[in-house]
């Protein structure tokens, strides 16, 4: 099933002005990565999706619909090389200020007719989904981000669990331009190693974001104490026991293969 409906995706070549395409040849990218079929099939799927993503580059009026660049840059955290994936974000980012998704929807504005059916809640859930992945890739791999001015788009309502916001605010305070101290350093470690987490997921992502607290901390020369040392070096077994998990569920998240890393 999955074989046919991606080789028909591949082989009926919709006109890359149609901008469901490039989304279409992402989900099947994700899905061929994380199922074992089709194996052969990635590199022209990837073909495919590149072509038709950078010619959503060149549209004069680009849509909503074409921020499938989301997409595709989770696939490439996944598969590709650190600098591809985070030239892939900025680009997605670029397609977000130009379909101006970073500011906030009224009842009042007026979008084009093919963006008619994104509510405003909608856009609000694009925005956030890439802002983050964005700010997350950029963080990791040490590069700048990029800053939508005038963004004034607030984070969609029941999108977030308590949980997810809780990281998304610690993330958001690591930005680079906080300049943060090392007590403040250590401050967010302690708070993320506390954050009591349900989800197989965002605990992984708890341990990614306190393993990247703690490199910070020993850039700077921060010799921390030996109980929080302690909480960095199980912080370390439990990410390995969760990498183990999801990779043993076939889950697709990124920081399966990061963290470990």
């Amino acid at each position: 099933m999955i074989d046919r409906a991606v080789a028909h995706v591949i082989t009926t070549k919709p006109p890359l002005s149609d901008p469901s395409h490039g989304a279409l040849l992402g989900l099947c990218a994700l899905t061929c990565q994380f199922t074992g079929y089709v194996i052969s099939l990635l590199s022209n799927l990837e073909i495919s999706a590149r072509v038709a993503l950078e010619y959503s580059t060149k549209l004069e009026s680009p849509t909503v619909h074409h921020v499938a660049w989301v997409i595709w840059v989770i696939y490439l955290r996944q598969v590709r090389s650190p600098h591809a994936t985070w030239l892939a974000s900025c680009t997605l980012m670029h397609m977000v200020g130009t379909v101006s998704l970073h500011v906030e929807p009224s009842s009042q504005a007026r979008f084009p007719a093919c963006d008619a059916h994104y509510g405003p809640e909608q856009r609000r859930r694009i925005y956030a989904v890439a802002q983050q992945l964005h700010m997350w890739i950029a963080y990791e791999y040490g590069h700048p981000r990029v800053e939508l001015h005038g963004a004034t788009c607030t984070l969609p309502k029941d999108f977030w669990s308590a949980e997810q916001l809780a990281i998304w605010q610690i993330s958001d305070a690591l930005d680079p331009k906080n300049h943060l101290d090392a007590t403040a350093l250590e401050r967010l470690l302690l708070q993320t190693v506390g954050l009591s987490l349900e989800s197989t997921v965002l605990q992984l992502m708890r341990c990614n974001i306190g393993l990247s607290i703690y490199r910070r901390l020993h850039a700077i020369g921060r010799i921390v104490s030996h109980s929080v040392f302690d909480k960095v070096l199980r912080l370390i077994d439990e990410s390995f026991d969760l990498a183990t998990t999801l990779v043993d569920e076939r889950t697709p998240w990124w920081h399966v293969m990061t963290v470990p890393f």
